[in-house]
């Protein structure tokens, strides 16, 4: 893209003197960063061109990947910052404050949005009335050592950035505080995250429990797993250039105990199972040996509910998502235990596209009503089902064992919604439990729930 700067020079020249500014044609990057004197730093992915290309939201929460952005590293608070950049086409600039464990931030107005207007020497006017033109303020200021980005959301090119500050030096304090904050309490196997603030930037951490060196564990967030029950400490040690030696935390004492576990329970009334109100969490993925392992009872998975809602107390799973996308889970086994008979309908879906379609079966009997292809969501016919174990799984029409994605099942009792087997609607089927068994009587022929005659 071709960079024309005679406006960029224009435009920064009538700010007020105040102002520090960096063109970006003007300075040689240093370590991917561009240094303003005693302002801050500004720096990009690459630290060459501030381009799209060379530019992407990765691993940024709400932007996605492609998006252009680039970083400033503040010496001083500032009451605003000055964007020129300059596009082929329309596009749209969106202010973020900085990452949650930076950040020292206050945050910019609303996260004010800017659009770029018309073509090649273009620059960023503010869509509100955050502040002056062309001017981003930022509510309270942004204290000392803090991270901005300014996002763009296409190809946008950046020519000159403008900080509204006095000239302030560089901050040359150590570190003097390191404060931790994490749960107390936790379960053997369960993960808890212990963070680090430091009243200054830290540049290096060390984590110990029980006394003890983490390997590998060197940055602010620590997340701390046990084996087994205890009372584990845990210090974080922490400096900066300016440091001669570590400051250490106060210990956080992390009490951990054996989870109880609990025992399947039986239903014996309409119970639906629907994934959209499944878990606290978006998704829980097994690998290794937990995948394709003996059915476990989602009621003892980390994650899942367990009440009026979805009664995971009831219900065994074994396959590799007990949820996914908070919609549905991915696997090859359900099963639940009823005290009285009834019936059973299933959403699912094929886990991509196929070639052969998939199909519930139940207690090893294949249900061919309904298959899947895809991943569009469909239904099961109305299956019956007697009292005891009942055993979902996904399959081929031979009865070979394949993944389902379930999204929903429902359990019911009373007069089945739809005929079971292929006669004539006209015909009204005729239900009964005889010695335990649920039997149906339609056009004087007797079938079990499996649909087979009962002679």
């Amino acid at each position: 893209m071709k960079k024309i700067f005679t406006l960029a020079a224009a435009v920064l020249a009538s700010f007020s003197l105040w102002a520090e500014t960096i063109v970006l044609s003007e300075v040689t990057p240093e370590e991917n960063w561009y240094e303003v004197a005693g302002v801050g730093r500004i720096s990009n992915k690459s630290g060459s061109a501030f381009s799209d290309p060379d530019m992407s939201c990765e691993g940024i929460t709400g932007f996605k990947t492609g998006s252009s952005y680039f970083t400033i590293q503040t010496y001083a608070a500032l009451n605003g910052i000055v964007v020129t950049a300059q596009s082929t086409s329309n596009r749209t600039i969106k202010a973020v404050s900085v990452a949650e464990e930076l950040s020292k931030s206050a945050p910019s107005e609303s996260n004010v949005e800017f659009e770029l207007i018309g073509s090649n020497e273009s620059y960023a006017v503010p869509k509100n009335e955050c502040g002056n033109e062309f001017t981003l303020n930022f509510k309270d200021g942004v204290a000392a050592n803090s991270y901005i980005q300014i996002v763009f959301s296409g190809n946008a090119e950046i020519v000159a950035v403008e900080f509204n500050a006095g000239t302030v030096t560089p901050s040359t304090d150590p570190v003097a505080t390191v404060t931790l904050s994490g749960d107390a309490e936790a379960y053997v196997g369960e993960t808890v995250t212990v963070t680090a603030t430091t009243d200054v930037k830290a540049n290096a951490f060390q984590w110990l429990v029980n006394d003890a060196v983490q390997e590998g564990a060197e940055a602010a967030k620590f997340d701390f797993k046990a084996d087994a029950a205890g009372t584990y400490s845990i210090v974080c040690k922490a400096k900066n250039d300016y440091n001669e030696d570590w400051v250490v935390s106060a210990p956080l004492a992390v009490v951990v105990t054996e989870k109880t576990l609990v025992e399947q329970v039986e239903i014996d009334g309409p119970t639906v199972w629907d994934w959209t109100k499944a878990a606290s969490v978006k998704e829980i993925k097994w690998t290794g040996e937990q995948k394709d392992a003996e059915p476990v009872l989602l009621a003892n998975v980390e994650g899942m509910n367990n009440n009026q809602d979805f009664n995971s107390q009831a219900l065994l799973f074994s396959g590799e998502y007990p949820v996914r996308d908070s919609k549905l889970c991915q696997g090859h086994t359900l099963i639940f235990k009823t005290k009285v008979a009834g019936y059973i309908q299933v959403v699912f879906s094929n886990t991509g596209t196929k070639d052969d379609p998939r199909y519930v079966a139940v207690n090893d009997v294949v249900n061919t009503e309904v298959g899947s292809l895809n991943t569009k969501e469909v239904e099961s016919a109305f299956i019956p089902v007697e009292a005891g174990e009942v055993r979902i799984n996904g399959a081929f029409a031979d009865g070979t064992r394949q993944y389902l994605r379930i999204y929903k099942v429902t359990f019911g009792v009373g007069e089945i919604p739809t005929a079971l087997i292929n006669t004539d609607a006209e015909v009204k089927a005729v239900k009964r439990i005889v010695n335990g068994q649920l039997l149906i009587e339609k056009n004087g022929v007797l079938y079990n729930a499996q649909g087979n005659v009962v002679k």
